[in-house]
């Protein structure tokens, strides 16, 4: 293998993932968002404007001022899961919210959201990340990131709850998840009449888990209005039964199961991301920037097991990170040699 090449090889793949999904970028800042995502993946460590500017030979002002630019996220990375998973009908679209550790009173979005890891509420920030998981791929491509305002702005400004946020939210983007596909996943928090009838009403079919506290000893009532629903009773070795359910009567019950099992994908994204390509690690308060910063994070881990998947499949992403950061430090070395050579 040649570590010089990894870099190259990486830098052509990002600058063809663009070209192909997005046109409306001037060249010039095209440029620097390939030189932005190129340095993301190198970095070793927490990412920020001063590690940017160390490895990606642009000024932190130069970053700063440019994560303040719109990009499509969205489109740039369902190019790359139509790419990866092809229009298969084993597809669908993960939602799953996330915390990010973050200090400061000025920090956008700062309040208390629940943190899994710790299993306890946080202060800091929260995401809500969305992406697209394979069955027969078993992998998930992350779509984008939305950061969640805090409990305080949505009762006082927005007068709605946490979930009501969290279905304006899947309703800004249906239109273009549902060109990905219309199934929609997600764990049982979301496994509430409020959540599921709205989704449903934009046109997804809904897999999820009903929570363990929930009650069926009720008789049905028929119901012409609402939408009928498919139950699959998983049993637990020395536990209460998983009861998986889909609002699609037709999906087979193996494959509500396996929807559901897959969707442990994207919170594996985000655990990448943080380790990675620092999502967690942003040096900055503003919304815009924030914003431009999670999305960043996403697109550059998909555009590192992009490569992986179709040049260096024996790779872990550690180990390719590893090796694109040689890659980096021997080409550093040869413009130095040079400039050596030339001076004398």
């Amino acid at each position: 293998m040649n570590v010089l090449e990894i870099l190259k090889d990486f830098t052509f793949r990002c600058k063809s993932v663009f070209e192909n999904t997005t046109t409306k970028m001037s060249k010039r800042f095209l440029n620097w968002l390939i030189l932005t995502i190129r340095t993301v993946a190198l970095i070793p460590g927490k990412v920020n404007f001063t590690r940017l500017s160390r490895y990606g030979g642009r000024t932190a002002k130069t970053f700063a001022s440019n994560f303040k630019t719109s990009v499509d996220w969205m489109k740039v990375n369902i190019g790359m899961a139509l790419d990866c998973f092809g229009s298969s009908d084993d597809m669908a679209v993960a939602i799953d919210p996330s915390f990010i550790s973050k200090s400061g009173s000025l920090t956008y979005g700062i309040g208390r959201f629940w943190s899994g890891v710790a299993q306890r509420v946080k202060r800091g920030l929260e995401i809500m990340a969305i992406g697209a998981i394979s069955l027969s791929k078993h992998t998930c491509v992350m779509l984008g990131a939305v950061q969640s305002p805090n409990f305080r702005t949505l009762e006082s400004e927005r007068h709605m709850s946490m979930l009501g946020w969290y279905v304006a939210l899947v309703r800004s983007k249906a239109t273009e998840l549902l060109s990905l596909t219309d199934i929609l996943v997600a764990d049982a928090f979301f496994s509430k009449y409020e959540f599921v009838n709205e989704v449903i009403g934009m046109g997804f079919r809904f897999v999820g888990r009903l929570r363990a506290n929930s009650y069926l000893r009720y008789l049905a009532i028929p119901d012409s209005s609402a939408p009928c629903r498919r139950v699959v009773v998983c049993p637990v070795e020395n536990g209460e039964p998983l009861l998986y359910f889909s609002t699609d009567t037709d999906m087979r019950p193996e494959k509500i199961i396996d929807f559901y099992r897959i969707r442990f994908q994207i919170e594996f994204g985000t655990r990448d991301a943080k380790q990675f390509t620092g999502l967690q690690s942003q040096q900055t308060w503003d919304r815009d920037r924030l914003d431009f910063a999670f999305n960043l994070s996403f697109t550059a881990l998909n555009a590192c097991k992009e490569v992986i998947r179709k040049d260096y499949p024996s790779l872990s992403l550690a180990q390719f990170k590893r090796l694109i950061f040689e890659s980096y430090l021997k080409i550093i070395q040869k413009i130095n040699h040079r400039l050596t050579q030339l001076a004398a």
